[in-house]
């Protein structure tokens, strides 16, 4: 396409969707605001002295996201092309080994993933951008958490799939744009470079008032230009077939270049919140829950003003009968007035509004919980059945935290495995360099017999493996582990382990039928995460490594204590009758299938 009409293309997609998405974000401003606790209520910011903020819905969605986003994720990759089972290991690992731990671009992942979660609470979806990295310590797949006001999606479309195109702003440095220069498809850096010369580019104070978020404007109001390596605003609209890069200022096309992820699809994830039909922004907690906030916050400074008055009354004077120069604000102070009690009277107000305070905030707050699917266990039952701390509330507290817990955990999953999908791919189309990765020993041996040649095995069992492309150079399905992310409940596993064990040693068939098919339990294994899920310090000076004491002359073997089957019998496996019986005595001790002792 010629270059001037692809400028004017791109610079009008700008401008429709700039224009588009204008009633949307002028509700933005309210929603930063209450995410950092800043008062824009009518009646709080302009009616009353008091300046108090309740951030009950700020800690509403920052415990969601603790709970929800706790984990990294985990999933597997099988390979589509053959049935390759190596390649399917090996994807897994250099996810799992390298991805995650050095695709910090930004923040560190898992801190990506947490506000990626939190900032689509906010505004109802946030955008990602995933990419290749190719810093000095970290050659691999990345993604960027978009700012908001800096992305501008194709007018009518309402999702990421249906879209054409993207447009993402950012501001490059001079140092950044000289870097271009001798890429593939990068273009005009010299007249562009040209044209900022001798000037201190451009800052986010510069931008248009709506591109500013409200913690800008409040803590950050006015940065200072660069003439020394000053930035400017470029713009890439991505598209399915190529990408494009223009300063929209200049009319300068900076870049046109294929897609180069090679997969007909745009470089954009968004993580909604509560995805809507015909809308891209969805719906967030902010805006389900902005006026009773906002009522809140209101009922709080207009109660704590009347404390203020009910202290502090006005007073009514009659200037006539007072000597103005006696008055004086203070404690045992004494004014010279005609009549007592006459000529001086404290204006009389009505207590209704200060006596109804409790009923009406519990009301707010018990609706506010409500639409987030959550509760206040301090409210009374009498404002809300579901409200108290009888055990039925908390149960029911529980479900419904967890019903919702697990629509935005499914929320986020879902973009986590769009986010590892274009992973992968990325990974086999552009790799260059191997990937060494350190294994446990269990990992090599489960590599030796796929990739003998390319293993380096240690004298400690460990070892560690060089991955070339041609080694997973196949094409991939991805599947997350449902939960994998949330917040796991130590007691839940500890009271799973308690019943494995407890099924285990009463039930002789379960363990003859696993010895059957060649295989056991590891009862010591099992015992050491019991130990280590209750919480007990130093779990390594309880279970310590076996001193091996000389063999015994040959003769007949001991026999069981009595009552207790032989060893290798079935129902047994192999446990030494003795730890057989004192793991049985701890589950008598535990109360069998439902108690756990608690480390103190």
């Amino acid at each position: 396409m010629e270059e001037t009409t692809l400028i004017n293309q791109v610079i009008q997609h700008h401008s429709d969707s700039n224009d588009t998405i204008e009633d949307v974000r002028n509700t933005w401003d309210e929603k930063e605001d209450m995410l950092i606790g800043n008062l824009t209520d009518s009646i709080s910011a302009n009616s009353t002295k008091s300046q108090i903020y309740d951030p009950r819905l700020a800690t509403i969605i920052y415990e969601r996201v603790a709970r929800v986003s706790a984990n990294q994720p985990k999933g597997k990759t099988y390979a589509i092309s053959k049935d390759d089972i190596g390649k399917n290991k090996l994807m897994n690992m250099i996810l799992d080994k390298y991805v995650y731990k050095n695709a910090n671009s930004q923040f560190s992942f898992m801190t990506k993933v947490r506000l990626m979660d939190l900032y689509s609470l906010v505004y109802g979806v946030q955008f990602t951008l995933v990419d290749w990295c190719d810093k000095d310590n970290y050659e691999g797949p990345d993604f960027w958490l978009l700012p908001i006001r800096d992305c501008f999606p194709q007018p009518g479309a309402c999702s990421i799939e249906e879209s054409d195109w993207f447009q993402v702003a950012t501001l490059k440095s001079k140092k950044w744009l000289e870097s271009r220069k001798d890429l593939p498809g990068w273009k005009n850096i010299d007249v562009l470079l040209d044209k900022i010369k001798g000037t201190a580019g451009t800052t986010r104070s510069d931008l248009d008032d709506q591109r500013k978020t409200s913690v800008e404007e409040i803590r950050e109001p006015n940065v200072p230009g660069d003439k020394n390596n000053p930035k400017l605003q470029i713009i890439t609209e991505y598209r399915k077939d190529k990408w494009i890069t223009f300063s929209k200022e200049h009319r300068l096309i900076l870049r046109e270049i294929d897609n180069p992820h090679q997969n007909n699809k745009l470089p954009i994830v968004a993580k909604h919140s509560f995805p809507l039909l015909d809308s891209i922004y969805g719906l967030g907690e902010f805006e389900r829950g902005k006026t009773l906030q906002y009522a809140i916050n209101s009922l709080i400074n207009l109660y704590m003003d009347g404390v203020k008055f009910s202290l502090y009354p006005p007073l009514q004077i009659n200037e006539d009968g007072v000597v103005p120069s006696s008055i004086k604000w203070g404690p045992a102070e004494k004014w010279l007035v005609d009549r007592p009690n006459v000529d001086v009277q404290v204006t009389q107000m009505s207590p209704q509004g200060l006596n109804t305070f409790q009923s009406t905030y519990s009301f707010l707050i018990a609706a506010l919980m409500n639409q987030s699917g959550t509760t206040d266990t301090t409210i009374s039952s009498q404002t809300d059945v579901s409200l108290g701390k009888t055990p039925e509330a908390l149960k029911m507290i529980e479900r419904r935290e967890g019903s919702r817990d697990s629509w935005d955990r499914f929320m986020l999953e879902q973009s986590l495995t769009e986010i590892t999908e274009r992973f992968i791919n990325l990974i086999t189309i552009k790799l260059k360099k191997p990937v060494a990765m350190r294994l446990f020993e269990d990992e090599v041996a489960e590599l030796e017999k796929y990739y003998p040649d390319t293993l380096e095995i240690f004298e400690s069992g460990r070892g560690m493996i060089k991955v070339k492309k041609d080694m997973i150079n196949v094409k991939y399905d991805y599947e997350i582990e449902p939960g994998s992310t949330a917040k796991k409940d130590p007691n839940d596993e500890q009271q799973m382990l308690t019943n494995i064990m407890q099924i285990s040693l009463s039930s002789p068939q379960i363990l003859a039928s696993l010895n059957k098919k060649g295989k056991d339990i590891d009862f010591g294994e099992l015992y050491r995460r019991w130990i280590m899920g209750a919480g007990v310090k130093d779990p390594e000076r309880i279970i310590v490594e076996q001193e091996l004491q000389p063999q015994e002359p040959q003769g007949m073997p001991p026999q069981p204590p009595q009552g207790m089957p032989p060893q290798g019998q079935p129902g047994i496996a192999g446990v030494d009758p003795d730890i057989a019986r004192a793991m049985q005595e701890i589950m008598s001790v535990t109360g069998g299938m439902g108690g756990v002792p608690s480390a103190r």
